[in-house]
Formats: C-alpha cells, sequence, structure tokens
C-alpha cells in the first residue's frame, strides 16, 4: 500500500503538502514497504517509542506522534541528534585513509577556499539505479572548477573505470569506496553535501553546520528533502534527476501545477548548473544561514533544559529507576 499512488495530496504534520508519487522518487531495487508495514503493526505493541530526532526539526511530526502515542496511553520521548560534535577529533590517531582526504581538502581549500568542496554520498545502502545523472553531476563540477570527494559504499554502486579515471585527472575530485564523512563535514574546506537525505546523514550534517543539497530516492529521505528545503529554507534539492515512473513528466511537483518537471538528462544538467551558480550567490548565503541557526537550535536540545535531555531524564526515571 505504501507505493500505491493515486495523485492524492499527502499532508504530514509539520511538513509541505506533496502528492503522493511525490514518495518515490527514483526507481530503486530496494523495497522499503515490508519495513513501513512491519513497523506501523508492531509499533502498537511496544510501551512507549524513542523518535531520534529534535522537535527543533519536526516539531510538527513529533506533536503528532505524541497525539497517537497519548491516545493508546503510551509514552514518546526524543533523544536527538544522537551525533554529537567531537571537540576531541583532532587528537585521536587518524588512519592512512583519514590523512589522504585531509590533505586532498586542505590543498583544496588552499586553492580555493573555505566552503569550496562539495562532498557527495547516498549512503551505505542506496544508490541511483540509473547513474546517468550522477555522472553529468561530475561533468558539470569539473567543468565549473568545483573540488568534490564522492563516496560509494553501497553495493548498488557501479563506478565505471572511466568515471574513476575522469575524476582522478580531474585534479579537483576524490572517489572513494568508504569516506569518514564526518571528517569531511567538519573539515572547513567542505560547503556543501549532495546527499540522498537518509536520516544519519542528515543529523551530522547539521551537527557540522553544513546545508545539504537532497537527491532523494526512498523512504524518509523524500521527507527529509521537503522539510529542509521548503519549511526551513535550510537546504536545496535536486527535483531533474527523479527517475520514477510513479511521477511522470508532465505532472506537478510541490502542489504547483507549474512546477511540471521533464527528468531527462539535459534538465538535470541545467538544473545543476543552475544550483552551482545559485551556491554561490544569496540564496545560497541564505540557505547557509538558515542551515547555521537550525544547528544551533539542535544543538541545544541536550543542553540541561533542551527537550532531549529532559526526555531521557524522564525515561529513565519511569522504566530505570522506576520513580514515575
Amino acid at each position: 500500500m505504501f507505493k500505491n499512488t493515486t495523485g492524492e495530496v499527502v499532508h504530514v504534520p509539520g511538513c509541505p503538502p506533496m502528492y503522493d508519487y511525490e514518495w518515490h522518487p527514483q526507481a530503486t531495487a530496494l523495497n522499503s514497504t515490508p519495513l513501513f508495514t512491519f513497523a506501523h503493526i508492531h509499533t502498537r505493541s511496544t510501551e512507549g517509542a524513542f523518535v531520534v530526532s529534535s522537535s527543533a526539526y519536526e516539531e510538527g511530526a513529533i506533536k503528532g506522534w505524541r497525539t497517537w502515542f497519548r491516545a493508546m496511553g503510551k509514552p514518546v520521548y526524543e533523544v536527538g541528534p544522537l551525533s554529537l560534535p567531537d571537540t576531541n577529533w583532532k587528537d585521536s590517531r587518524p588512519s592512512e585513509k583519514d590523512l589522504m582526504v585531509i590533505d586532498f581538502m586542505d590543498r583544496m581549500q588552499q586553492r580555493f577556499g573555505e566552503k569550496s568542496l562539495i562532498y557527495v554520498s547516498f549512503g551505505t545502502v542506496f544508490f541511483p539505479a540509473d547513474p546517468s545523472k550522477v555522472w553529468i553531476l561530475f561533468d558539470e563540477l569539473i567543468a565549473n572548477q568545483v573540488p568534490f570527494i564522492f563516496a560509494h559504499t553501497s553495493e548498488l554502486a557501479n563506478v565505471p573505470d572511466d568515471k574513476k579515471k575522469l575524476i582522478a585527472e580531474s585534479g579537483i575530485g576524490m572517489e572513494m569506496k568508504w569516506a569518514p564523512q564526518e571528517i569531511i563535514l567538519k573539515h572547513p574546506a567542505t560547503g556543501w553535501f549532495i546527499s540522498h537525505g537518509g536520516w544519519n546523514s542528515v543529523q551530522e550534517a547539521l551537527v557540522h553546520r553544513t546545508p545539504m543539497i537532497y537527491w532523494p530516492m526512498s523512504a524518509d529521505q523524500p521527507y527529509n528533502a521537503a522539510l529542509v528545503s521548503l519549511q526551513h529554507k535550510a537546504g536545496f534539492e535536486l527535483l531533474e534527476v527523479r527517475t520514477s515512473a510513479e511521477g511522470l513528466p508532465g505532472q506537478p511537483y510541490r502542489c504547483k501545477d507549474d512546477l511540471a518537471l521533464e527528468f531527462t538528462i539535459e534538465s538535470a544538467r541545467r538544473e545543476i548548473r543552475a544550483l552551482l551558480e545559485n551556491v554561490k550567490g544569496e540564496e545560497g548565503r541564505v540557505v547557509r544561514k538558515n542551515c547555521e541557526e537550525l544547528s544551533e537550535k539542535m544543538g541545544k536540545t541536550w543542553d540541561k533544559d533542551g527537550g532531549s535531555k529532559r526526555d531521557l531524564g524522564e525515561f529513565l526515571s519511569r522504566f530505570i529507576d522506576g520513580t514515575s
């Protein structure tokens, strides 16, 4: 049922309305429907729920969860973000790969300045089923002299040798199977993070105040992309990279009848070119400022009077200490 679409508008508390087919932006070999079905069934058998997020990020959704669980007589505890700044990371012993990445980023920072590099990763599981638009992205990054790091951890990723050679010979790109993501995100050379928008990547980007450019595929990713780019206005989303048959060319998007997409190689190329200009201009400056403000709000959730600190204390009192 999760992937059955009829063109209806979906309203998630706190998130801008979207057509149901916008929740399935990429044709993917992974089927997340069983996960959602399993979660919905077994949620009712729990004694409560942890939300590894924060009201600073998704206040409306968390309020919705609390209302639903309260009706069942169960508590909801928000305990996010779970990725926190590591102030002692420079004191740890980096691996050989870490040093290689840091050296590359140091050189890119010296050559292009702070916040000039774009980090590209689609996480440990996901990768576009049709990677042709990924290769277009690298063509445009190289043509515009934008330094980048490309990590392709997923077993679904098949990067041809000619693409690896193109990146290596560009002088401004680095590709690898696995990358030390948090080292990259906290480095001053990093300006933007192109990502599928899975929650781990989102919270790590927010912790390190790195604005994201979303390329969502499935599961929670379309929600995160819409919430951050439209509600918080703290990121961008690439729309022309979509491939799913659920949303056909010419159909409206974002509940705007005048926003019809083409989903072609050339339309994706135009969108990427425009994006690379936008991130350097006023729109990029505003998005970065909003991202930093959202990051700051998220960081305060574990302060003494923060929501996550409070909720964790209430959980421990009720289920561990038995005092409430």
